[in-house]
């Protein structure tokens, strides 16, 4: 079965036409991606997990390539020179705009508006899932830089050939992070220079989940070479029930009902209405294509469907709780038929054709203005620390500065920005004060008997929520506050 879509056509593009407009779409996305995240673009929240990569710590990270498969992460370790952390997330970013550049390169005829073209990308990147995991960004990097390959991929390649090279590029992406495969699937089921069919659409889906099987095979080999277990074992702190027998397997449903519900609350960036406003949008896309392109609409659906499969069978099979940020490749899909679908709505008459310009507008600027949010929210802590170090880094009395060890004292559950920020573990705390001090960090929250030798005033922290700096001539105390805000989202141990 063929789909009768206007935009069905086949065509051969010189290098001319294929990069037409490219460039500048690639910049426009950047720059707009580093307007909307410019507070963490001045001073970037790292993750605690992500400080490993940071610091190029090859044996902190090499436990995940066992539990989470990361063998391209754990190369990227070993790279011997680390640029300043807002160098890495514009790199990050970069690498986002080349990919999403040349998505809407593929996804939309050429002549299609620019404006369309950079706010169908933005309102991809903007999400609330992507913005959440972009905090992950130095360990991200080395994926991000192979979706953007593939984009340019899919962009100089005939359509027959990228397609192909999925057998490539999947199993490299599922090394660097499980759901970066999908953003690939994305670049081939969304590419408007193709003729669909219910055949094309079924050997394109048996090509990816061959691809994904070969990269799944690929980690099991690995950890068998590497760690002799052929397989990729849930971590324990991720609490893990494998799905053994019915019991087991109807017990993690509940893990399912959690993910969904959670994805929905993340994506409404605290305001519930959000997040089914945007449901709302992608079935009302879908509605609004169907008489025209629906074979568009089959192709972005079982995207979707295929990917959000994946993660519940991942779910079901070992139930852990994979985080709402697992489901941003989803986005891709909605941005591209909420720009497909203000297309198709100029066929009616201008004042509809407004309407659905406006629309996008509208969210796309709704978006940037809650990432921007967030982004502000969520580097408080990074402001704040700042300026604990700026303190940490005064002499006694006019004297020159201590390069001794910097002693952290009290809790950081105390510090309302550090809650804000979402910083999951102590360690988050001590990395961040070796990143920005280059001293030798002892936190007795988490070491106590290598503060038994501090005078017990300077041990216990201070009370509330409050800090201060301590400047002694060999070392330096960071006194956090003593009152615990919450329970901390990860053991110290």
């Amino acid at each position: 079965m063929t789909f009768a879509d206007p935009q069905n056509f086949s065509v051969k593009r010189s290098v001319t036409d294929v990069t037409h407009g490219m460039g500048a779409t690639v910049l426009l996305i950047f720059a707009v991606l580093v307007v909307s995240t410019v507070f963490q673009v001045l001073d970037p929240l790292i993750r605690h997990d992500d400080y490993p990569v940071f610091f190029e710590d090859v044996q902190g990270y090499y436990g995940k390539t066992l539990t989470e498969g990361r063998w391209v992460n754990y190369l990227w370790h070993m790279r011997g020179y680390t640029p300043p952390a807002s160098v890495l997330f514009l790199i990050y970013l970069a690498c986002w705009a080349i990919y999403l550049g040349s998505l809407v390169h593929l996804a939309f005829q050429a002549g299609t508006d620019m404006w369309r073209r950079v706010a169908v990308a933005v309102i991809a990147a903007l999400c609330a899932p992507s913005v959440l995991i972009s905090f992950w960004y130095v360990t991200l990097i080395p994926g991000m830089a192979l979706l953007a390959a593939y984009g340019l991929v899919t962009v100089f390649l005939p359509e027959r050939t990228s397609r192909w090279l999925l057998l490539v590029f999947v199993p490299v992406g599922l090394m660097a992070y499980t759901t970066y495969p999908l953003y690939m699937l994305a670049l081939v089921l969304l590419r408007a220079d193709r003729e669909r069919s219910l055949r094309d659409l079924a050997s394109v889906v048996g090509l990816f989940m061959a691809s994904f099987v070969v990269g799944m095979l690929t980690i099991f080999t690995l950890n068998w070479i590497y760690h002799g277990v052929f397989g990729v074992p849930m971590a324990d702190w991720r609490n893990p029930n494998p799905a053994t027998d019915l019991a087991s397997l109807i017990a993690n449903l509940d893990q399912v009902g959690a993910f969904l519900k959670l994805v929905l609350d993340r994506a409404s960036f605290g305001m519930p209405p959000v997040a089914y406003v945007q449901l709302a949008l992608l079935f009302f896309a879908a509605w609004k294509l169907w008489p025209s392109q629906r074979g568009f609409v089959v192709y972005a659906y079982v995207g979707i469907g295929l990917g959000l499969g994946l993660i519940l069978v991942q779910t079901l099979k070992s139930g852990i709780f994979l985080p709402p940020r697992a489901a941003g490749y989803a986005w891709v899909y909605f941005a591209v038929l909420l720009g497909q679908m203000s297309l198709a709505m100029h066929a009616h008459c201008r004042k509809s054709g407004r309407m659905g310009d406006n629309l996008v507008r509208f969210v796309m600027l709704s978006l940037m203005i809650f990432s921007g949010l967030l982004y502000f929210d969520k580097t408080q802590w990074s402001r704040l620390s700042r300026s604990m170090a700026v303190e940490l880094s005064q002499g006694v009395e006019g004297g020159a500065p201590s390069t001794g060890p910097v002693y952290i004292t009290g809790t950081y559950l105390s510090q309302q920005p550090a809650m804000k920020a979402g910083v999951q573990h102590a360690l988050g705390i001590s990395y961040r004060f070796r990143q920005l001090t280059e001293r030798q960090i002892i936190h007795c929250e988490v070491t106590p008997d290598l503060c038994a030798d501090l005078e017990p005033a300077l041990r216990d922290g201070v009370d509330g929520t409050d800090w201060e700096v301590v400047n002694m001539p060999d070392f330096s105390v960071l006194r956090l506050g003593t009152e615990v805000l919450r329970e901390p989202l990860l053991p110290h141990s």
